[in-house]
Formats: C-alpha cells, structure tokens, sequence
C-alpha cells in the first residue's frame, strides 16, 4: 500500500468526524424526529413486553410513562433544541440500566 492511499483513507475518516458545530435547522429536525419516532416505538416495546411478562397496570404505566414524558417533552417545540436533544438523548441512554430481580442460585 502506497503512502498516498494511507493519507486519502485517513482523510476521509477525519473529514468524517463531527466537528462539534450545530447541524443545521432542518437536518436536526429530520434526525430529533427520528429520535422520536424510537423513543415512541421503545414506549410501546417497554409496554409490550410488560404486559407479556405479567406486570401490573401501574408498573406498566410507570415504566412506560417515564420513557413516554421525556419523549413528549423532547418533542415539544417551544422548548429550547439543546433541551430537547437532551431529553430525548438521556432517556435513550438510560433504558435498559434499571434495577433487575436479582436471581436466585441456580439448582
């Protein structure tokens, strides 16, 4: 391989980076509503699942209603963008970190 090409590749991995700059208004749209559009499927997913495990009304509407009012509030467009990426991006990250039974030894 010829250090030219070597070069070429790394640069089209650095130009591929983000730079941290805002994306610009409609490109952020189109992405937030696609963010939203998860966290609206991951409600129903997180009920879904719920309800064929046996749980309770309340521990389905609790658990589903967390991941539920951050997406609407995400989506509220009189909040400000940044509060509303990190709405949407802290509730993502933080399903699937919550508190399991523990299980009992294995027989």
């Amino acid at each position: 391989m010829s250090w030219h090409v070597l070069g070429s590749f790394a640069n089209r991995i650095r130009f591929s980076i983000p730079e941290g700059r805002p994306l610009p208004d409609e490109a952020w749209r189109r992405r937030h509503l696609g963010i939203l559009v998860l966290l609206w499927l991951h409600v129903l997913g997180i009920a879904f699942w719920a309800a064929l495990q046996d749980f309770s009304v309340e521990h389905i509407l609790l658990d589903a209603g967390v991941v539920a009012a951050a997406a609407l509030l995400a989506g509220w467009a009189r909040l400000p963008r940044k509060l509303q990426s990190s709405l949407a991006a802290a509730v993502r990250s933080s399903r699937g970190r919550e508190r399991r039974p523990a299980l009992g030894p294995r027989a």
